[in-house]
């Protein structure tokens, strides 16, 4: 895993669209067979998707602990296309304490989601969780994970 900046003030940290570069591998899945959970390597995201909502808790659990140097940044930002009316939550651990986020109900089409990181300059474990919207068969996927800085975007687009 390494931070690959993409412009002057965004880097990715987490490549789910490659195969060969995607750290999907090193997350822990919490089991979800009971609901069909499935979540896998695909050819330009990685996929999720369960067959029913879970009896308790969310459809998707996974988390991963990165010790990433985050200093020059001001935003974790996911890119995720969630099955449409869940909520996605992040729970970020970092060196400043904890950042947590909820999405809005998963409109149909893909979004990117800035979380402010309130000053950290170290992240530690990344949480995300998916809750399902109602019952029966969902899909989504994520296609990266990666930083920001606010600032200096509002520059770059500028440019």
């Amino acid at each position: 895993m390494r931070l690959t900046p993409i412009n002057m003030a965004e880097a990715i940290f987490e490549p789910f669209w490659d195969p060969d570069l995607s750290g999907l591998a090193h997350w822990t899945i919490a089991d979800g067979s009971s609901h069909g959970l499935r979540v896998y390597q695909y050819w330009c995201f990685v996929n999720v998707e369960w067959m029913q909502r879970p009896a308790a808790g969310p459809a998707l659990h996974m988390e991963r602990t990165f010790d990433l140097d985050c200093s020059g940044y001001d935003h974790l930002i996911i890119s995720v296309m969630a099955p449409e009316g869940s909520v996605l939550r992040l729970m970020v651990t970092t060196d400043k304490g904890n950042v947590s986020f909820s999405s809005p109900p998963a409109p149909r089409l893909k979004k990117e989601y800035a979380i402010d990181l309130q000053g950290a300059t170290r992240l530690g474990t990344i949480t995300i969780e998916l809750d399902a919207a109602a019952d029966g068969q969902a899909a989504g996927w994520f296609n990266w994970i990666g930083l920001q800085n606010a600032a200096l975007l509002q520059r770059y687009l500028a440019e």
